[in-house]
């Protein structure tokens, strides 16, 4: 189930933020490598989790770009543009091309991304799927951090299904953006991947999505989250 991020930070979240910025409520954060399931995935695991807890789940991608970029005044043509960031690597640049009257630094961005990110982290009872969630949440409690892998032949063939590509365009695309994710991990959290602290890497090449969905919800239950 997604997530209506200007109604939800606008309405009850912010509202619980304002009673209890240290609350502790459980989260999950999805990292994966290029050409993984991962949105496959969070969709089955909230709808889960969802079966089997009072308090319900959301699920979060791309939302946080989206509703970060329009806190930067920036016309919501353009949000898909600034979306393609990841695989560019640059939102400097991108952002700079839409004129002065749009600019603001990338560590502006990255600040205000960021903080969005930590405030519902704090909130709890989400999944988060990418956006350097994992080196961006690492020192808040309550979170399980996920880290979905599998062998390069695996991903750039079911890639190359999933967006109708070539086995060569599978590959470079892999190549590209795991490079960009790699630096989003610094330029967030200030560390390498293998520097964050993983609560589980599993296989998406062995493991099914729901088994790996199924996987995770045990994590929860081991936990006491549900």
């Amino acid at each position: 189930m997604a997530i209506d991020l200007n109604q939800y930070f606008d309405g009850q979240f912010q509202e619980k933020m304002l009673q209890n910025r240290q609350q502790k409520n459980p989260f999950i954060t999805i990292s994966r490598q290029t050409g993984c399931n991962s949105y496959e995935i969070s969709k089955e695991l909230v709808n889960l989790i969802n079966q089997h807890s009072k308090t319900k789940w959301k699920l979060i991608n791309k939302e946080i770009i989206e509703l970060s970029v329009k806190e930067l005044n920036i016309d919501h043509h353009k949000i898909k543009t600034l979306f393609e960031a990841e695989k560019r690597g640059h939102l400097d640049e991108i952002i700079r091309a839409f004129g002065s009257k749009y600019y603001k630094s990338d560590n502006s961005i990255r600040k205000s991304i960021k903080a969005l990110i930590k405030n519902i982290a704090t909130g709890g009872y989400v999944v988060l799927v990418g956006r350097a969630g994992a080196a961006v949440t690492n020192d808040l409690p309550n979170g399980i951090h996920i880290r979905l892998e599998a062998p390069l032949q695996w991903r750039t063939n079911n890639l190359a299904k999933k967006k109708n590509l070539s086995i060569a365009e599978s590959l470079a695309l892999i190549a590209e953006t795991d490079k960009n994710r790699e630096q989003l991990f610094i330029d967030f959290g200030k560390k390498r991947l293998a520097e964050i602290d993983f609560d589980a890497h599993l296989n998406n090449s062995t493991l099914t999505d729901g088994e790996i969905a199924s996987v995770i919800f045990h994590l929860l239950e081991i936990r006491g989250f549900i």
